[in-house]
C-alpha cells in the first residue's frame, strides 16, 4: 500500500539551480502564493500533504518535490519526510538550463543559443518576418528572463545590458518574435533504467509574456496529424537526451504553432521542463509511475 505523501513544491527550483547561495527557502513559493496548488490540475492527489511553512510536520511520509533540488530534499527531511530519489544537483542544472534545449536541437529558424556579447548583438541586426527578436537568458522560468528587441534597428541600451548580463549568468537565447498561434505541451515520466512513460498532448494558455495560466486536454483536431508526430518525436528525443545525462523523474516539452510570414508553421521544442510543470498531471492523467512505490 502507498504510505501518504508530503510535497514541497518549489516551483522557483531553477532560482536555487542558478543562484546558488543567494536563494532563500525552498518553500517561500507556496507560502506566498497558496492558491497555486489548486491550479496545478491535480497533481497533488487528496489527502496528501502540502509544505508550506518549516513548522509544518510530515513524519514517515513519502516525500515527493516539484524538483528535488537540495534544499528541497533536505527540507522535506527536516519535516520528517523521506527524501525522494533524484538525480544530482549538476545534472538537473544542465537540464534546466537552456542550452541542454540548444543541445538536443533548436527548432526556430535563425535561433541562436551563445555566450559570446557580440555575436548576439550581431544577430539582432538580422531581419525576421515580423521585424522583432525575442531575448531569452539561458535559464529562466514563468515566463521570467526575456526582451523584445526591434531587428536591424540600432541596439538600445536596455537591449545590450540585457545580453551583457545574460552572457555573464551563462548565456543569452535570440530567436525571432513570432505571433503564435497556439500553445501546446507534451509530457513524461522518465524512469531511472530510461523506459518513458508519455502522457497526452495538452493545450496551454499563456498570457503575452510568456507565462502560463492553465493546460487542457487537446482535443484531436486541435493538432494535425504532422503536428503531432513532429511534438512526438520532440518529446522521445528529449527523453533521450535526459537520460544521458542521468535524468530521471518528470518532464516535458513546450510547443507552438506560429506565423512566418504568409506562412503558419509548428515549433515541436521551444522550451524542456525537466521538473513537474503546472500542465503536467493533466497531460498524464492516471498514468502516474511517480505515485507508486
Amino acid at each position: 500500500m502507498t504510505s501518504r505523501r508530503a510535497w514541497l513544491l518549489n516551483l522557483d527550483a531553477e532560482e536555487e539551480l542558478f543562484r546558488g547561495s543567494s536563494y532563500g527557502s525552498p518553500l517561500r513559493a507556496v507560502s506566498e502564493r497558496p492558491d497555486l496548488v489548486s491550479r496545478l490540475g491535480g497533481l497533488v492527489p487528496e489527502g496528501d500533504i502540502v509544505l508550506g511553512s518549516p513548522r509544518d510536520r510530515a513524519d514517515g511520509c513519502r516525500g515527493l518535490a516539484w524538483a528535488p533540488t537540495p534544499r528541497a530534499r533536505d527540507a522535506l527531511v527536516r519535516s520528517g519526510a523521506s527524501a525522494p530519489g533524484a538525480p544530482a544537483a549538476a545534472t538537473l542544472q544542465r537540464a534546466m538550463s537552456r542550452r541542454f534545449c540548444d543541445e538536443v536541437g533548436l527548432t526556430l529558424p535563425g535561433a541562436l543559443l551563445t555566450t559570446n556579447a557580440g555575436a548576439a548583438l550581431g544577430r539582432l541586426q538580422e531581419p525576421t518576418p515580423s521585424g522583432r527578436w525575442l531575448l531569452r537568458r539561458s535559464w529562466g522560468f514563468a515566463g521570467r528572463g526575456r526582451l523584445v528587441a526591434e531587428a536591424g534597428a540600432p541596439v538600445r541600451d536596455n537591449a545590450r545590458g540585457f545580453v551583457e548580463r545574460a552572457v555573464a549568468d551563462g548565456g543569452v537565447l535570440v530567436e525571432p518574435w513570432v505571433e503564435r498561434r497556439g500553445d501546446f505541451s507534451l509530457h513524461g515520466w522518465l524512469g531511472d533504467d530510461g523506459a518513458l512513460v508519455r502522457g497526452e498532448v495538452c493545450e496551454s494558455s499563456v498570457n503575452r509574456g510568456g507565462a502560463w495560466q492553465r493546460s487542457a486536454r487537446a482535443h484531436m483536431d486541435a493538432l494535425s496529424a504532422t503536428e503531432r508526430q513532429a511534438l512526438a518525436t520532440s518529446l522521445a528525443e528529449t527523453a533521450r537526451a535526459l537520460a544521458s545525462l542521468g535524468y530521471f523523474g518528470p518532464f516535458g516539452v513546450d510547443a507552438f504553432r506560429y506565423a512566418w510570414g504568409a506562412e503558419t508553421r509548428f515549433n515541436p521544442r521551444c522550451d524542456v521542463n525537466p521538473r513537474y510543470s503546472m500542465g503536467w498531471a493533466v497531460g498524464m492523467g492516471d498514468r502516474r509511475p511517480d505515485l507508486e512505490r
